[in-house]
């Protein structure tokens, strides 16, 4: 039972960051008009602005995270290297939204616009905390393993 909730925490954080990479986590407003933030590309971008989002960085540790939340469910044999690649994924999430917020005040101060987030913004936080929460019951699952091995 409790290796299928820590499998579903880990699933979730698959899914949350595959929706994550796909959909648009904000809007910029200025003076040239309404661009639209995604990982993937910036449309409706004004061709006379000059500037270029590096946006591999945030996709990449996007990516990096769901493949390892995806091997870590995988790993229930190992729970210490579950542990672990749980506290990577919340590292790397950390990682994101630094990058996010660099590139959000950098592209701020070319265009003179104001970022405006989308819910979407929130996901490496959910992500996070079910992260936290597989953590939790990995630790549990390996007590009541040590403990069925205590009474035999």
């Amino acid at each position: 039972m409790i290796q299928r909730i820590q499998s579903l925490f880990l699933l979730l954080v698959t899914a949350l960051m595959v929706v994550l990479w796909l959909k648009p986590i904000g809007i910029f407003v200025g003076n040239f008009g309404i661009y639209q933030y995604a990982l993937l590309q910036v449309s409706n971008c004004h061709p006379f602005l000059g500037i270029h989002f590096p946006l591999w960085i945030p996709t990449v540790l996007t990516v990096l995270t769901a493949l390892i939340s995806l091997v870590t469910l995988f790993l229930f044999k190992k729970r210490k290297l579950q542990v672990l690649m749980s506290i990577i994924g919340i590292a790397l999430m950390v990682l994101f939204y630094c990058a996010i917020l660099a590139y959000i005040f950098i592209s701020n101060g070319h265009m003179n616009s104001v970022f405006h987030a989308s819910y979407i913004m929130s996901l490496p936080g959910i992500s996070m905390a079910m992260f936290l929460l597989a953590i939790i019951f990995i630790k549990k699952d390996e007590k009541l393993v040590k403990s069925t091995g205590r009474i035999r």
